[in-house]
């Protein structure tokens, strides 16, 4: 679902930015050039965030049966 936005919002953005021509050829070429730059800045730190929870997760879910088996064997 982050991809499908991620794409939605940047095809936004660069028909935003044709709307700017009218008004502003700077504003035009700034929100073109940058606009989707920004986009996928926060869409890769939006990934990064997920993977590292999922890693998290994942790691803590390794370590749980260990800890269990530790806490067994010392109430024997």
């Amino acid at each position: 679902i982050l991809k499908v936005v991620y794409i939605t919002l940047t095809i936004f953005i660069v028909l935003f930015s044709f709307g700017l021509i009218s008004t502003s050829f700077v504003a035009f070429l700034m929100t073109l050039i940058f606009g989707p730059l920004i986009i996928r800045i926060t869409y890769e730190l939006m990934m990064i965030n997920i993977m590292i929870w999922k890693n998290t997760k994942e790691i803590n879910e390794n370590i749980k049966p260990k800890n269990a088996k530790k806490e067994t064997k010392t109430e024997e």
